[in-house]
């Protein structure tokens, strides 16, 4: 009853504080803000890795083609085939191709069957338009070896010269491939559907802002009992009630900001209310144990109060509040883990 009665006055005293006060503010803008940031249109492209172990010239022209294309599908090449398999299983792609050593001979002689092969996760319509992009670039410079490679089976060709019916077959087949007369494609487009156009909210790192705010309201739970505890407040309590009290001063500075930061998670996505809860739940737990090492390892509020200005501010930097360090060097991504907002 009497922790209860101590953590009900702590609570009064942490509102009334003005860091407090500011904090559940910027809390409180910080929504305002997201709920009426103007939404923007966004270009979305769907990756799709390539590697090529044939290398005949018509395969390497026609991956060349896949990755200069201009569509809904961004192709990117892959240095390996288990570099398709990562980028699959790690969703950096959404499907993967692969073309095996001798593809092109194979589609002429016949003799052995050596398809390229699709990797998916994607749905089946986007594997039927992404295999027709692939044919589509196949059949310009496959398509053209085939023939050439029926050709020279007819004797009838045996007396033209080779390079004088090499150039004859390369300019028919480029203009039966690009005659109207054939096939006529009317570009309604002007290149402004080029991509899937999405409309979505302008990105504010509102969780991470509020895992940091989370964090510094510990700290400063840390700081006001360092505070009071040199004022000589607690010299008369016994340990096991100095330990409780170290224990309500962080609790009563970190729960009025978590419950105002939840609600705000709450507003900002509401259909995620039960994984937000046990989320914050989580987060705010591991802040307080934070917060209390803390409040064994530094001591005297002089020396804490020019610490916790670095602390704070290497969380900006290094724990993934404005700056994504999966982005950056094996290191980096190191150092973000030491920081609780990483996990947030």
């Amino acid at each position: 009853m009497l922790t209860l009665n101590r953590l009900k006055v702590m609570l009064k005293r942490s509102i009334k504080q003005p860091l407090n006060i500011i904090m559940l503010l910027i809390l409180i803008a910080v929504l305002i803000i997201y709920k009426n940031l103007p939404a923007e249109e966004k270009s979305e492209y769907i990756p799709v890795v390539v590697y090529s172990d044939d290398r005949s010239q018509e395969a390497e022209k026609m991956v060349d083609d896949l990755l200069s294309r201009n569509s809904i599908f961004v192709f990117y090449k892959a240095s390996s085939l288990d570099q398709i398999y990562d980028d699959i299983a790690s969703k950096k792609a959404e499907m993967g191709f692969y073309i095996p050593e001798g593809f092109m001979d194979s589609c002429c002689d016949m003799k052995t069957i050596k398809p390229i092969i699709l990797y998916r996760t994607a749905v089946p319509e986007l594997q039927s338009l992404a295999k027709e992009e692939v044919f589509s670039t196949f059949f310009d410079y496959g398509a053209l070896k085939i023939l050439k490679y029926k050709m020279d089976g007819f004797e009838e060709f045996d007396n033209i010269d080779k390079e004088e019916l090499n150039a004859l077959t390369d300019r028919f087949f480029k203009e039966y491939k690009d005659s109207d007369s054939i096939f006529t494609v009317e570009d309604m487009s002007g290149g402004k559907y080029n991509t899937l156009n999405s409309i979505q909210p302008t990105a504010l790192p509102i969780r991470k802002i509020a895992g940091f705010i989370i964090l510094a309201a510990g700290l400063l739970g840390v700081l006001s009992y360092l505070y009071d505890k040199e004022n000589g407040l607690y010299l008369r309590l016994t340990t096991k009630e100095n330990l409780i009290l170290r224990m309500i001063h962080i609790i009563s500075t970190i729960l009025p900001v978590t419950l105002v930061a939840y609600i705000t998670l709450l507003v900002s996505d509401p259909t995620k209310a039960l994984s937000t809860l046990g989320t914050v739940v989580l987060y705010c737990i591991a802040t307080w144990a934070v917060a209390f090492l803390f409040s064994f390892i530094f001591r005297k509020s002089g020396v804490f109060e020019k610490v916790l200005p670095l602390i704070l501010v290497a969380t900006l930097i290094f724990g993934n509040v404005f700056f994504d360090m999966s982005k950056y060097n094996a290191l980096l991504q190191v150092i973000s883990k030491f920081f609780l907002t990483s996990y947030l």
